[in-house]
């Protein structure tokens, strides 16, 4: 899609790179919360803005305009508002507004969340019903289910979330509304790099970004709040524009709908999917408990579901195998979709409660097909990989051999 060059003239700027930001360190977050997290004020730390909330003990809080007024609808215009509370209470209020987070153990005052909800109504704070109910029930949370990410898109949608930023691409005429520029630096490692540093002159006039016209539309408004995938076929291009632009977030709503949505017919060619993209099994690493395990997913769903797999689709005559254990005409069915390291991968931890006959057959019909037109010696070999002693193969060869123990797809790839 894009080759690797910066050019620069007097309020155009052309930025292109191929580099795979995803695979270096960087501080974007799989959440817009947690991204937004880190443009939250918080006592004595200023993170800059363009809005002043004046508070009754003399502080000025600097805020973002665009992300309150995207949040609270009734919220006074000007760059200096008088909020009749004292500080406390803002950056409680302002915890909940940038990344739907209510205080735990840090709000030490009783009538602190009551007082924040009060504000927050006054100022015509969209989900402010959602904040009453977290701090009624007195949960510490670290990502709520606010409106957050339904009010940024609204406002990106409208376009009132600044006008500073301009693309074009090389592809089309029209141009494209950028958005929230220090929203985009948080959550694409890309932007991050062209509107930030030695690069802030892309903030103003029209860059050009070489990458298809219809992605990158789909992309702003994901980077705004909005959802990527809504298909199968639109995996592949979430994966291209998570690596080009570094955005984990994409990598994580993939990993999200594939785990939401594996069925008999397309689990085989969704694993295969994730064998091709490493990045999709490496990219959040341990820590990142919260993000689907869509790898793991497809294996449990194939140990699950493998008679359906076997005895499902044009090659197999279900009639012939309508009794689980009889081997006669068993075919390989779906399975033939998978490449040969998932079949392998497949029959290694010996999980599967299929009777060894009719296992041997769906193995060598495997092979056959996986071999055709080759050399006899291939299909000899792979027959060899795909039985045992090369793989424990199903639960009663994995009796003979091992004590009984839980195992998991993570455990096989540890």
């Amino acid at each position: 899609f894009g080759s690797s060059h910066f050019g620069s003239s007097s309020n155009h700027l052309v930025f292109q790179s191929s580099t795979l930001w995803a695979t270096a360190p960087c501080r974007m977050m799989a959440s817009m919360s947690v991204a937004l997290a880190t443009l939250c004020p918080t006592p004595g730390e200023g993170a800059g803005g363009d809005l002043f909330i004046a508070t009754q003990d003399g502080t000025l809080i600097a805020c973002h305009s665009v992300l309150l007024h995207a949040r609270c609808s009734a919220l006074p215009e000007g760059t200096t508002i008088e909020s009749g509370e004292d500080a406390e209470v803002v950056y409680f209020l302002l915890k909940w507004i940038y990344c739907e987070q209510v205080a735990g153990k840090d709000a030490n005052r009783v009538d602190m969340g009551p007082r924040a909800v009060r504000l927050g109504r006054d100022w015509g704070l969209r989900d402010a019903e959602c904040l009453q109910g977290r701090i009624a029930a007195k949960r510490v949370v670290t990502r709520g289910s606010g409106t957050l990410a339904e009010d940024v898109l609204r406002a990106f949608d409208a376009g009132t979330l600044g006008a500073d930023i301009i693309f074009r691409t090389a592809d089309s005429d029209e141009l494209l509304y950028g958005g929230w520029a220090d929203l985009l630096q948080q959550r694409s490692a890309y932007f991050g790099a062209m509107l930030g540093g030695v690069w802030a002159e892309g903030r103003s006039g029209e860059i050009t970004i070489h990458w298809p016209h219809a992605h990158l539309v789909h992309l702003l408004r994901f980077l705004h709040g909005a959802s990527f995938v809504a298909g199968q076929e639109e995996l592949q291009v979430a994966m291209e524009c998570a690596k080009f632009f570094g955005v984990p977030a994409l990598f994580a709503e993939v990993n999200q709908w594939i785990a939401a949505h594996l069925t008999v017919e397309n689990v085989s060619s969704l694993w295969n999917f994730i064998e091709s993209e490493p990045l999709l099994k490496h990219q959040f690493g341990a820590a990142q408990v919260d993000v689907a395990d869509a790898d793991g997913a497809c294996f449990d769903f194939h140990i699950a579901h493998f008679s359906d797999l076997i005895t499902t689709g044009p090659a197999n005559d279900r009639s012939e195998v309508e009794e689980f254990d009889a081997s006669a005409g068993a075919r390989a069915g779906l399975l033939h979709e998978l490449c040969v390291p998932l079949m392998h991968r497949l029959l290694s931890p010996g999980l599967l409660s299929v009777p060894s006959t009719l296992l041997e057959r769906v193995v060598v019909d495997y092979a056959m097909t996986k071999t055709k037109g080759r050399p006899v010696n291939e299909y000899r070999e792979l027959c060899e990989r795909l039985r045992p002693p090369a793989v424990l193969f199903n639960r009663q060869h994995r009796a003979m051999l091992l004590p009984a123990t839980d195992f998991t797809a993570r455990r096989l790839l540890a």
